[in-house]
């Protein structure tokens, strides 16, 4: 689902959870800066290391830029994926979170669209993750 906020600014989110596997697509005529992103990771019970992993696709499907979490995530826990322009990347999860770190001024362009899963793809029909992501208009940013 996606929300505009006005001067450019847009949310995109999906909530539903049951899956571990993700595509948002943004509403957008031109190009948008990637500002930030959480994806909230609840792994179930089923034995197995998940790895999550965030790409950014172009209108014919191929990888602009990915990242996949350097560290994985085991049954039974609940994590956040901070996606961050010039984050660190970090070794390890501090508390329940990480951050992921994105290109600094990262540009967005009509028909682009994120991925967003579980690499190991251990439990994709019972473990939740819901995703945000903002996006900001080129025009309106300086």
């Amino acid at each position: 689902m996606a929300y505009d906020y006005g001067n450019g600014v847009q949310l995109l989110e999906d909530l539903v959870v049951d899956e571990s596997d993700k595509a948002l697509f943004p509403t957008i005529s031109v190009g948008h800066r990637l500002l930030y992103g959480v994806i909230t990771f609840a792994a179930s019970s089923q034995a197995g290391d998940r790895s999550i992993r965030f790409d950014v696709r172009d209108a014919g499907g191929a990888i602009m830029y990915g990242i996949t979490s350097p560290v994985v995530q085991a049954e039974d826990l609940t994590r956040q994926y901070l996606l961050a322009p010039n984050g660190t990347r970090e070794a390890a999860f501090v508390g329940t979170a990480i951050t992921l770190p994105l290109p600094p001024e990262m540009v967005i362009l009509p028909g682009w669209n994120f991925h967003i899963f579980d690499v190991a793809d251990i439990d994709d029909g019972v473990d939740d993750m819901t995703v945000r992501v903002m996006l900001a208009n080129l025009n309106h940013v300086r």
